[in-house]
């Protein structure tokens, strides 16, 4: 009789796996059916070449291959830094509710920058359709990075927070190099431009790492280091 319990209770086990993996397959096919059906409507709407979605920039202006590269491998990093947030808050759910909801809001936060240095949401889109500034969309994220770290400092610091710290801050350099971009301009010529995306480029993988490091910490032995 306990062998067939234990028979059982195996199918059962496979049959749960079965389902999480077709729940995860099918919401991720619902997100994939609905980005390509957002891109059509946008096709049409703006009466443009759907291929103007998904080709490659540089493919199609006729730029070289560099042209961007330090900007793609930024968004490389928020998209990195916003998985292993999300991961990390689903993971530590049930472990550390402070330090998990802490990592789902960094991740989401980071996905939005990652999508706005895609886009060039406050450079073009957000100035161009909502006649912000741009500067003030910058004000407006340190705000929420501000509101974000006031609200989980307690659980920050059971993570490795001097990596936070000192990534807030490298990004921080490069927003006031972008502030001051014009005075600064006089003084370092073209090399400004350098000093603002590598110092946010430097930041990036800082957060990047903190999230890794922070996950790494949960996944090990299921909390985080003190």
């Amino acid at each position: 009789m306990r062998w067939a319990s234990t028979k059982w209770k195996r199918r059962l086990d496979a049959l749960r796996i079965d389902v999480t993996g077709v729940g995860a397959v099918g919401a991720v096919g619902g997100i994939s059916a609905g980005v390509i059906c957002a891109t059509a409507v946008a096709s049409l709407i703006l009466d443009v070449d759907p291929g103007d979605f998904s080709r490659d920039p540089n493919a199609d202006s006729g730029e070289p291959v560099y042209v961007g590269a330090l900007s793609q491998a930024s968004v490389a990093g928020w998209a990195i830094a916003a998985a292993f947030g999300i991961f990390t808050w689903w993971v530590a759910r049930h472990r550390d509710r402070n330090v998990a909801r802490l990592m789902l809001a960094v991740g989401l936060f980071a996905a939005v920058l990652g999508a706005d240095d895609l886009l060039l949401l406050h450079e073009n889109v957000v100035p161009e359709f909502l006649g912000l500034d741009e500067h003030v969309v910058s004000a407006l994220y340190a705000v929420v990075a501000i509101g974000i770290a006031s609200t989980f400092r307690s659980a920050a610091l059971r993570t490795p927070a001097f990596v936070a710290l000192t990534a807030v801050g490298v990004l921080g350099f490069a927003v006031l190099v972008d502030v001051a971009s014009e005075p600064l301009d006089d003084v370092l010529g073209r090399w400004r431009v350098l000093v603002e995306d590598g110092a946010k480029f430097s930041g990036i993988l800082m957060l990047a790492g903190w999230t890794a490091v922070t996950s790494a910490s949960f996944v090990g032995d299921g909390r985080p280091e003190s």
